[in-house]
Formats: C-alpha cells, structure tokens, sequence
C-alpha cells in the first residue's frame, strides 16, 4: 500500500517461520532492513545467498526477519504501468540447495504471469466494490426502487463486458444498448483524446443526423462542445439557452455537427488523472430532455468504463 506505506503478507508458506496472517498490515522497512523491501523500493530482482545474509550479520547489521535460508530469491510484481505493488518470494533452507540461473529465469517469468493475474482480479476487485459503493449513492438520490435496481444491473453488465474477450467495437455497441436501457441513448458517440498531439478521434458515434466519422479520422480538439468538456474536466449538460451563452461568451465556437439539439450532455473519462476522452449523449427531440440525474448517470458511468 503506497499511500500509507505497508505490506501484508496475502500468501506465505514457510516450512521454519510462522506464517504471517493476510490482513495483518506490516510497516515497509527501509531497503537496508529487509530484502522484500529492497525489491518493492527498487523494484527489480534479488537474489541473497547464505554467505551474504552471515556477512550481514558478521557486520551486525540484520537483514530482514526469520530463519536465514540457504538462498533467497525476490521479484517485484509491476503492473501494466510499471509500478511495483509488490514482492513474489521464493527461499530455500536446505543447505546445498541453491536456484540456478535457469530457475530465477523461469521464476522471473512466473512472476510476471502472476503479477497480471493479481492486477486483473484486483481491477475486477475495486470495479466491483466501486460500483457498490456509488449504487449505494444513487439509491439514496432515486426515488423509485425499480430505477436502481436497473441501474446496478447495467453497471454490472458493464463490467462485465469489460471482462470479457471480446473488441472495442462490440464492447462500445454493448455499451450503447446498456445505456439506452437506462436513459434515451439514441445519439452517443465516445471520443479518445490524445494528448501528446492534442488530436480526438471518434471509435464509436452514432446520431440520427450527422454520419459517423471515417475510422482514420482525426481532429484537433477544438473549442466545440466536446472541446469544452475536455478543457473544463468537467460533465456538462447544455440546452440551447446555455449553448448560446457560451457561444456569445466565446466559450464555445465553431462546433462541428448539428447544434439544434434539445439537450446535449458530454462527460469526461479520466483515470488516474489522464483525460482519455469523453462520452456524449444528445437528444433532438423536444419532448425528451436529460436533467441532472442523467448527467449524474452518465458521469457514473464515464467513470467505470
């Protein structure tokens, strides 16, 4: 745990120790205290033989806690961004008993298929606790019980779909079907922003009016509707009255597409701080509206997708 700076101990086997109980949290030591410290603070392989942990001691320096092994082997755990969230450890007690070259080989390629398995069952994990957590919010704010139970549904179906082996494309039209279920989702379009060329493209836009975008098709961000979502980070509903005071106040200029909406809403996906791009949903008609509830579903969405 990096923000408080602990460890626990999730699995242990150790034929000499006692082993340590999961939930119990652990104060990360300093490097020069511990050899799991060392690899989670560096991030990088470790081996120690016998010799080495007695020449620690021999200058009384003690490194780690237990029983001294014949050699010990560690190798952080990195997910896909590269940051060590943890130690695969392996150790030997039998003396003569020593991993050879081939072994840290293969163990560094075990611990590597074991550091995705542990980050997707922990992404599955906090999606799942996220979404109970935030349906929890809603049913307080939805009057009618049926609404949230239909909105937990498709949160869930969602991640589902997330999980699943399937391609972006068919994950946006399931995503398209999940949120007509909820709320009136006939024109939605999702846009990835690239941030190193400031360019947005559309992988999925769908709209009674305007056609969708060629695949290749890329753009600056622009001081539209979608641009202002990107600019403020912020969800956004606006009717026609609040589109031509950001038009006059030169908020909002040369929108691409058809801008005789009722209601259009746009909200930003942003993960770890990084703006990935946005969602939208508009409404042509005037008699179908969104209000801030839906904008307010929208964001919750945008925010697990």
């Amino acid at each position: 745990d990096p923000d408080h700076d602990i460890i626990r101990y999730v699995y242990d086997v150790d034929e000499k120790d006692s082993p340590q109980a999961p939930d119990t949290p652990h104060p990360l030591l300093p490097e020069s205290e511990s050899p799991t410290a060392w690899v989670i603070r560096h991030g990088r392989p470790l081996s120690v033989n016998a010799e080495e942990f007695f020449a620690e001691q021999a200058r009384g320096h003690e490194w780690g806690f237990g029983a001294n092994p014949e050699h010990w082997l560690g190798m952080p755990l990195v997910d896909s961004d590269r940051h060590t969230f943890g130690a695969f450890v392996l150790q030997s007690y039998t003396k003569g008993v020593r991993y050879s070259s081939e072994d840290v080989a293969l163990f560094e390629l075990v611990s590597n298929h074991v550091a995705h398995a542990i980050e997707q069952f922990l992404f599955a994990d906090r999606l799942e606790k996220a979404i109970a957590e935030r349906t929890r919010d809603l049913k307080r704010e939805v009057a009618e019980r049926r609404h949230a139970e239909k909105l937990q549904h498709a949160l869930y179906e969602i991640s589902s779909q997330a999980n699943r082996d399937i391609d972006l494309q068919a994950f946006y039209a399931e995503l398209h079907r999940i949120l007509n279920e909820l709320m009136y989702a006939r024109n939605f379009a999702i846009m990835l922003y690239d941030p190193k060329y400031e360019l947005v493209q559309y992988p999925y836009y769908a709209d009674e009016k305007d056609p969708p975008p060629p695949e290749d098709y890329r753009r600056p961000a622009g001081h539209g509707l979608s641009g202002f979502v990107l600019r403020t980070r912020q969800p956004q509903r606006i009717d026609q009255a609040r589109y031509q005071a950001l038009v006059a106040a030169g908020d909002i200029h040369h929108a691409i597409g058809s801008v005789d909406f009722n209601v259009w809403m746009g909200t930003p996906m942003i993960y770890q701080d990084r703006l990935l791009g946005a969602i939208v949903l508009q409404s042509y008609e005037s008699d179908i509206g969104y209000g801030e509830e839906e904008l307010s579903l929208l964001t919750f969405v945008a925010d697990h997708i």
